[in-house]
This record gives structure tokens, sequence and C-alpha cells, in this order.
């Protein structure tokens, strides 16, 4: 399935969207005229909060007008469109998306739907969902995706017996099976002793009544679902999962160098002798009714990676031709993994056909956008590795297939650039190449990338940082891909970076 294509909303399309009220087409009433006017003679603070009280209240055309003088970025850990969505203000909201990300997360972590949920405001968490770059399974600081924060107004919903609320809440994805937890209290839950929303129904004697909404719900699908149905799941390569020290050795039989001292200072990333990072290997080389896409080498990169990382004291798991839910599946599961908690850093090795798109392919030939990977690992959605570095090594092969003969997967297209939204920290990649030509192919003992990348780890890793790491990997690299020129991108990277090979772990 492809990808939906953005809704691209002009001001002058916003400013006439009727919702039936003065304030959503953009008319400023005479006893606001006052409170959002003179723009042109407002100060800089004072447009700022012209511009929020505008958002709050819903006068569109005030916004549009402040918005040329303050810019998108106007609040300090939040952003109108969460001004937006917590006042329930339909045509702000379609504006500033055009500025703003819905995956855009104020100082507690709460994205604008995070906000919309709460208070069940269906009509502006209808026009996020329609956003195709929305991130659903995103949390907030209490690990709360937003359809888990709609328990509360279905809860409220179902006692108040509001058939109409009912429905628009399962219409945004709101499930009447998802356990409360911590979401809804009060003493009339406690005493029902209920965790669901169909408990508590069938608690007041409702259950036949809430039967044909409960059980036609008709939340909008995940967008980030799997293989279809209607493709034969026997023909889909099975993906395993594997500890780093359960792998055969690699072909290489490199040795490490340990590191004598580890490296410290303020200007360096701290390293836990006890627990120095956690490796996480993705590494898909059999793909869905393709064999000609197979790639012979990539269980022998994994080996020699699984080798290398072991001799210097890091742990971790490689995960072999997962499908596109698995690998969502297994990212999102390794963000709250106790291991990876500990780690000091956090490495990721992806080893795929690529595109020059920035996406690689899973087994079940769908394509994820690099982006995608990288913002899992925002401090809002890992906050125990806020301030720890995350390296991510991209050894995508181009050119062996036509780009246009694999599908996207629908929810996995490339961000929309240039709209305001959490930024990235702490991170760095390395990409095997430029991209913008025919890169090398797979051969039986694995890519010339990954070869170079394990003998520049085991000879360098115990006395250089990432940068000098970076020049030696290309030294490296030249003698067996003449011609290819990895690409090394800082974002947020703010310190030295040292692996710090553990002198026991060659013992």
């Amino acid at each position: 399935m492809a990808p939906r294509t953005a809704n691209v909303v002009t001001p002058q399309a916003v400013a006439v969207h009727d919702l039936g009220t003065q304030k959503s087409s953009g008319i400023v009433t005479p006893i606001h005229r006052n409170k959002h006017s003179h723009h042109a003679n407002m100060t800089a603070k004072q447009a700022r909060q012209a511009i929020v009280s505008a958002a709050k209240d819903g006068y569109l055309r005030c916004v549009q007008q402040l918005l040329r003088k303050t810019g998108p970025s106007v609040l300090r850990g939040s952003t109108l469109l969460h001004v937006a969505a917590e006042h329930n203000q339909v045509s702000v909201a379609l504006f500033v998306m055009q500025f703003i990300s819905p995956n855009a997360v104020n100082a507690d972590g709460s994205t604008p739907a995070h906000l919309a949920a709460r208070k069940g405001h269906t009509q502006v968490l209808s026009a996020l969902l329609r956003d195709p770059f929305l991130d659903i399974t995103k949390r907030d600081r209490y690990g709360y995706t937003f359809k888990q924060l709609l328990c509360a107004p279905l809860f409220d919903a179902v006692l108040k017996w509001d058939n109409a609320k009912i429905k628009d809440l399962l219409n945004v994805g709101a499930d009447p099976d998802t356990e409360a937890g911590g979401v809804v209290g009060g003493a009339l839950v406690r005493e029902l002793r209920v965790t669901t929303a169909r408990q508590l129904a069938r608690a007041l004697g409702r259950d036949q009544q809430t039967a044909p909404m409960f059980g036609l719900n008709n939340a909008p699908k995940p967008r980030i679902s799997g293989v279809s149905s209607k493709l034969d799941q026997s023909s889909t390569p099975r993906g395993r999962s594997a500890a780093l020290h359960q792998l055969p050795m690699g072909s290489l039989r490199l040795q490490v160098a340990p590191s004598e001292v580890a490296a410290g200072g303020q200007d360096v990333y701290q390293t836990n002798d006890s627990s120095p990072g956690y490796v996480c290997v993705l590494n898909y080389g059999a793909f869905q009714y393709r064999p000609d896409l197979h790639l012979g080498g990539s269980e022998a990169d994994a080996h020699n990676l699984a080798t290398v990382f072991n001799k210097m004291g890091y742990t971790g798991h490689t995960h072999f031709s997962l499908t596109a839910d698995q690998t969502r599946h297994e990212l999102t599961r390794l963000r709250d993994m106790q291991e990876v908690r500990q780690a000091s850093c956090l490495v990721f090795v992806i080893s795929s056909h690529g595109t020059s798109r920035q996406q690689f392919l899973t087994s079940d030939m769908q394509l994820l956008h690099t982006q995608w990977v990288l913002d899992l690992f925002k401090d809002s959605q890992c906050p125990h590795l806020k301030d720890k570095p995350k390296v991510f090594l991209w050894d995508l092969c181009h050119g062996q297939y036509r780009e246009n003969h694999i599908q996207n997967i629908q929810g996995y297209a490339a961000p929309q650039h240039g709209r305001l939204d959490e930024p990235l920290r702490d991170v760095v990649c390395v990409h095997s190449s430029s991209g913008g030509f025919t890169n090398y192919t797979f051969t039986r003992d694995g890519t010339p990338f990954t070869k170079a990348l394990c003998r520049t780890l085991a000879h360098h890793a115990h006395h250089k940082d990432l940068d000098e790491l970076y020049r030696a990997l290309l030294a490296e690299y030249r003698k067996a891909a003449p011609g290819v020129v990895p690409t090394f991108t800082n974002i947020g990277f703010s310190k030295r970076f040292f692996f710090n090979p553990r002198p026991e772990a060659n013992a």
C-alpha cells in the first residue's frame, strides 16, 4: 500500500474552513477586537502572548497575521499546535500543522494528540490523525500513548451514557478493552472494580446497549500494520534473533586491543565499565518473493560484528530478516530493556538494501525510513538514554533493484521537512556510501564496509575517539572499496566518544 500524501493546507483554505462558528472562519468579533488587534505596534513579547491567546480562543485570522511576526517557535517547552489541540481549536490546528510537526513534544513529553486525548477532544484528534506523519506510538513521560489516554474520556462517556461521545471516541482510536491503569481513578471505579470501559458498561448494566458500539469499533487501523493478509505468510522469510555471544565466531579472527585507561573529562561521554554499551544489529538478508535480492554475505557480517563487540565487552542482540512489524516491535521493546537502560551507549548496525531516499528494505518487501528509526530514540521517547551517545551505522546496498518495485508500508513515509519538531540529540550516523550512485554488492564473506568497520574497531577503538575512528575507517575502507566514500553525520553529538573496550573482555 502506498503511503498517503500530505494534505497541504494553505492559509487561504484554512481561513474559510467552515466549522459552523465565526471563530473557525477567522472572523474576529468586536468583543475580541481589542484583545487580538494592533499587531504592527506590538513588541515581540506582546506578539507571542497575543498569538497564544488567539490560538486558545480559536481566532485563526489573528494567528495567521501574528505568525508572520512571531514565527512558529513562540513557546518554551510547548508549541502552538499543543495550544490548539488542548483547546480543541481545529482550524488553528490545521493551519499551524503546516509549520509544526504533530510529533512535537512539550516539556512533559506530550504531543498535541496526548493533550487532546486527555480532554476527549475528538474533533482536533481527527484532524491530527489525518496527518500521514503522525506517530501514533509516541509515549508521554509516563509511558502512555494518546490512545491509552482516551480511556479517561471514554470512561466518563460511559458513566454519563453519552452515546454520541462514545462513538466519537471510538472513531479516533479509543479501545474499550484497554486497561486503564493509572489513567482512570475515582471511588466509583474502585468500588466497581473495573479496569476497562467494557467492564464499566457491564457493571452499570449497559453491556447490551454498548455491544453494537464496542463490538464494531470503527477506530482507524494502525498505520504501522505489517504484511497484508492477502500475502502468503509462508513465503515470508522467518525472522530470528540471537544474543551476540550466541553467534558463531566471525571469519576475520580479529584480536581487540583493550583500553588501559578509560577516557574521561567534561568533554567526554562517560562509559560505565560494568555496562559499556548495547549493540543492536538488524540484518536483512532474505526477502519475500525476491530470491534475486538475497544478500549472501549478510550473516558473515553479523558474525564478524558479534565477535568484535563481544571482545570489546559489549552486550546486545542480532536480528535476522525481520518483517516491518517485527522490526517495529523489537525496536520499541528494546527502548524499555533493563540492559539498555544501564548501558553507557547504544550502537545500531543496520544492513540491507537501501534507496536514495534514505529508506531500507525489510524481509516482507516494505521500506522503512531511516528517520523513523532515529525518531524512536529521541529524548522524550527514550529518557533513560538522554545525554548518552547513540551511534547508527547504516550498511545499505544501493542499486540492485528498481525502487518502484517495492511498496512503502503505510505510515512509514519520509518525514515532512521544515516543520518544527523535537530535535535529535547525541546521535551520530555513518552511512556506507553517499547514496548518489550504485553501491557495492554483498559478497559471500560480507561487505567491504562491515569488514573495514570490524578491523577499525579491533585495532583502534582502545585509544581513538569516534572522530578519529571515522578517519581510520576511511583509510581501511579505501583499500577494499576504492571510490566509495562513507558519510559521517553529527546530530547533536556534543562530546568526544570512546568505545573503551574492557581489558577483561579478551581474557
